[in-house]
């Protein structure tokens, strides 16, 4: 054991946030991809607009340490996908069961 401080540390959940409106889905994040490497944005979060009539399907699956995968198919085939809590899935079962 190392001296204090010395703790291993890995994201487990992104802090996000999903917006359903009558017109898009919105999607924030206080963080981004670049290649392999996640950055945290340095205004306030990255904010994605998806069309209601650009979403193929919207479904999830059980994900490794208590965590869903949110599943968001654009047409023609982009798929965007988002780790959740566990915590959060009656949530994100509404959401889905709205895009049936």
């Amino acid at each position: 054991m190392g001296a204090a401080g010395d703790m291993f540390q890995r994201t487990i959940s992104l802090a996000h946030l999903v917006i359903l409106t009558n017109h898009e889905l919105i999607l924030i994040q206080d963080v981004h991809e670049t290649g392999r490497k996640l950055v945290r944005s340095n205004y306030g979060g990255v904010w994605q607009y998806i069309p209601l009539r650009a979403i193929k399907s919207v479904t999830w699956a059980e994900a490794e340490n208590d965590r869903l995968t949110l599943l968001i198919v654009i047409y023609p085939d982009k798929r965007i996908e988002r780790l959740v809590a566990i915590s959060s899935k009656a949530e994100v079962e509404q959401l889905c069961a709205w895009f049936k």
